[in-house]
């Protein structure tokens, strides 16, 4: 078969992500224009107290919905499969009360926390980031629901678009006149802007998949033992992933100063466009994967996922090429000196290639009931992410960051993978051969 013939029967397969990578384009695009203007307006010091605040941050918000979003987002593309629309509603509705239920006390014990145990380089950053918390978890409900719901580009719009948008222009806006900013004023600004990215997720939302509290409840009665026992693997998988996530900019800010969250900030912000596709993808296939295992069509969730995987490394690979050539550009721009940036950039591209090559193998398990399984793999890598952080960042400062975040990325990619042929019975990566199942999955 030609390039060209591969290249269509991706396509085909894919279909939706093409509209869901272009808003995330567009949204890191609108990102960089974001942390520029932060790095230029903070400097490297102040955007690192910044990053750190909203690491913090966006540490609890998944926290605070419990994982729910990818309940959301398996459960509604069921739910869409066979006609259950009352379900969805129901599903949504009690997301939304959990959600603003658990993010209200997380967001004081956080407080607490701060008031009696940070640095004051970091305090009253932390503090001001705390409204950050239930805004973002409310944004992520809505999000998974449109997500669930098949309108995966108009999911990604408000934090990937609206969000860094705002953020943009209300600083500029406020240079315009004469304004200056340190991190703790910056961090209202994107309090703001994330208000108003969540604003745009409730319009789009309701739009689609308006809720009635009334006629959900006794939805919710009988459902939510259900749920529950769904809910649970898929939340110790998003605590897990978005520890790992969020790990090293604590981690730095913890045994290392502002500048060096700052530089590692930047460097991993370059270099997550290379796995930007997978992204994309992630967020297409992800409804469908459910819907086809919900269906019982396990050859169609291997048909999504491999198609997903040769596409992303397809891309990826031509970026970064050019991220690297363009590195010291890039640094140039950000007004980032200082450290090992080169090798620690160098460290983040080859593991987000690793990761693109590996594909939407976490989607796969948390999209077909096998979360608690992808759980156990995930604390792995945490596990040894943290403790490559407590050993390399004392000396080696974001280069150990980098070391630590790119080992955690491609160790438990590689697990996952050996999981899904485990259970699933194929190769999931852009290196699998074509064909049909060569396992029989387990159920």
């Amino acid at each position: 078969m030609s390039i060209e013939s591969h290249l269509n029967k991706i396509r085909h397969r894919l279909g939706g992500a093409s509209a869901s990578l272009g808003v995330r384009v567009i949204g890191r695009a609108l990102s960089f224009v974001s942390v520029l203007v932060l790095t230029r307006t903070l400097g490297v010091h102040g955007y690192g107290v910044y990053t750190y605040a909203v690491a913090w941050a966006t540490l609890l918000t998944l926290p605070s919905t419990l994982g729910a979003n990818r309940l959301l987002v398996r459960h509604i593309a069921s739910y869409e499969a066979t006609e259950r629309r009352a379900e969805s509603r129901a599903l949504v509705s009690y997301a939304q009360r959990l959600n603003l239920i658990i993010a209200v006390g997380v967001s004081a014990i956080l407080g607490v926390v701060a008031i009696l145990c940070f640095d004051s380089t970091y305090l009253w950053a932390v503090v001001i980031a705390l409204p950050l918390i239930p805004i973002q978890g409310a944004t992520e409900v809505d999000q998974a629901a449109l997500q669930g719901l098949h309108h995966p580009e108009l999911s990604l719009a408000p934090t990937f678009v609206v969000a860094p948008c705002l953020l943009a222009v209300f600083i500029l806006a406020g240079k315009m006149l004469g304004l200056s900013f340190v991190a703790t004023s910056a961090l209202v600004v994107a309090g703001c802007a994330a208000f108003g990215a969540l604003l745009v997720a409730r319009v789009l939302r309701r739009r689609y998949l308006r809720t009635d509290r009334g006629s959900s409840r006794n939805i919710v009665a009988a459902k939510r033992r259900i749920w529950w026992i769904d809910l649970r693997p898929l939340m110790l998988v998003a605590l897990v992933t978005n520890a790992s996530a969020q790990l090293e900019p604590i981690m730095l800010g913890w045994l290392g100063d502002p500048a060096e969250v700052g530089r590692f900030q930047v460097a991993l912000r370059v270099a997550q466009i290379v796995s930007l596709v997978l992204m994309g993808i992630n967020t297409a296939i992800a409804p469908r994967i459910a819907k086809a295992h919900a269906l019982g069509d396990m050859t169609a969730v291997r048909e999504e996922a491999v198609s997903g995987s040769r596409l992303s490394l397809l891309w990826s690979l031509p970026v970064a090429a050019v991220v690297m050539a363009l590195q010291g550009w890039l640094f140039h721009l950000f007004a980032i000196t200082g450290g090992n940036m080169a090798l620690t950039l160098g460290i983040l591209v080859m593991a987000e290639l690793i990761n693109a090559a590996v594909g939407s193998v976490s989607v796969l398990l948390t999209m077909t009931g096998r979360g608690g399984t992808a759980a156990r793999a995930l604390l792995v890598g945490l596990a040894l992410d943290i403790t490559l952080c407590l050993v390399l960042i004392p000396s080696l400062g974001e280069v150990g960051g980098a070391i630590a975040s790119g080992t955690d990325l491609v160790a438990w990619n590689l697990i996952l993978a050996w999981v899904v042929w485990k259970t699933m019975g194929f190769n999931p990566s852009a290196l699998s051969r074509a064909g049909t199942l060569r396992r029989t999955p387990q159920v």
